[in-house]
């Protein structure tokens, strides 16, 4: 029995111990997600990709079977073009322009080989068209059952609700280690 009672405090300082290693990783990536989603919404007002997104990661059609494996050096002149086009302060929308009609569009290269497109065209999207806040301004009066919300927005609120329970969870288990009365503890 008095083995019992020693252990107690141990096994009680080791499951506060992982509480806040648990509560400092939670604690981090909540950080990571804030500035991710930061970034994501800088990007959406601003309409230019996040800064995260590296010209490497651009997208190119896929090449058909019928095309020669040459045909890769053009993709490799349209990432070399992309670089010079970021190193070059003043470059412009003209330039790049001539050159997607010097590949793209149907036109040759001088050895013959057509430029594939870098980005895939797509409309800007309003912030309002997929904001929480709008959706909910619009369910206003409406019955909680009625109201539908995105899929989108299942995981991150439910990573919240999840995150948010364990905050309050740690921090009721920080209070709890501080008090030495044991009724005071389960209350």
């Amino acid at each position: 029995m008095e083995f019992h009672k020693m252990e107690s405090p141990r096994v009680r300082n080791f499951k506060l111990e992982q509480e806040q290693e648990k509560n400092k990783i939670l604690s981090e990536a909540l950080e990571t997600l804030a500035t991710e989603h930061h970034e994501l919404e800088r990007s959406l007002v601003e309409g230019s990709p996040p800064v995260s997104i590296l010209s490497e990661e651009e997208f190119y059609d896929a090449l058909s079977g019928s095309e020669s494996e040459g045909s890769l050096t053009c993709l490799e002149a349209v990432t070399a073009h992309s670089f010079e086009e970021n190193e070059v302060p003043g470059s412009s929308g003209k330039h790049r322009m001539s050159e997607g009609k010097d590949c793209g569009g149907g036109d040759a290269l001088s050895n013959g080989i057509k430029k594939h497109r870098t980005s895939l065209p797509s409309p800007m999207f309003s912030r309002n068209d997929f904001s929480i806040w709008s959706i909910l301004r619009k369910c206003i009066g409406m019955e909680l059952s009625k109201i539908t919300m995105p899929v989108i927005f299942n995981e991150p609120l439910s990573f919240l609700q999840r995150l948010t329970e364990y905050m309050e969870h740690t921090y009721l288990i920080h209070k709890a280690s501080s008090l030495s009365d044991p009724v005071e503890r389960m209350q």
